[in-house]
């Protein structure tokens, strides 16, 4: 394999001379920091920071148009994506994709709750007996997409922020978050 030859001829030495970049590296971090458990060695927290929330924020709207990209070869991913973001940018909850579902079961119109079922019962090896269609994800991606945007243009999604910040300091971050999310829309 290519790994076994880089790794016996040196050249592995030389993974590192280019600019690397990992636009999910942010929410791995952040799953990691507020979900992940512990098997050996020391604490989470004393191994990473979690990921400042507007890198978590921007990660997940690049992980959303990349999915949007695909969505002929995975509607599911999509769908359940979509809905763990919009519940992350609602309640502040880091969620796997099926919470994200069973959220959005949960907290989005009735007409939808068909295409997020379907996307559970196929992500956990299911085979409902009409499989989601590419063309049901990107109605709902649509429908939520543009929410998503807002939330996060508005900066609405920081009200889980400010637990433990001081008046001034919420203010402050506020300030921040729109500034940033301003730029989303300039890239």
């Amino acid at each position: 394999t290519r790994l076994r030859q880089e790794l016996s001829d040196g050249s592995w030495q030389r993974w590192n001379d280019g600019i690397c970049t990992d636009c999910d590296l942010p929410a791995h971090v952040m799953n990691i920091v507020r979900r992940g458990l512990r098997i050996y060695g020391r604490p989470i927290q004393e191994v990473f920071r979690s990921a400042p929330n507007e890198h978590f924020v921007r990660s997940l709207l690049a992980d959303m148009e990349w999915a949007r990209d695909r969505v002929e070869q995975n509607p599911v991913y999509l769908v359940l994506n979509l809905c763990r973001f919009y519940g992350f940018l609602r309640s502040g909850a880091v969620q796997s994709k099926d919470e994200g579902g069973a959220w959005g079961v949960k907290h989005l119109p009735v007409m939808y709750r068909g295409t997020i079922e379907k996307a559970r019962k196929q992500y956990r090896g299911a085979m409902p007996s009409s499989p989601l269609t590419p063309q049901e994800a990107e109605t709902f991606c649509v429908y939520l997409s543009p929410m998503i945007r807002n939330l996060v243009a508005d900066g609405a999604q920081i009200q889980f922020l400010h637990a433990g910040i001081s008046e001034n300091g919420y203010a402050s971050q506020r300030a921040k978050f729109v500034n940033w999310a301003a730029t989303l829309s300039e890239e």
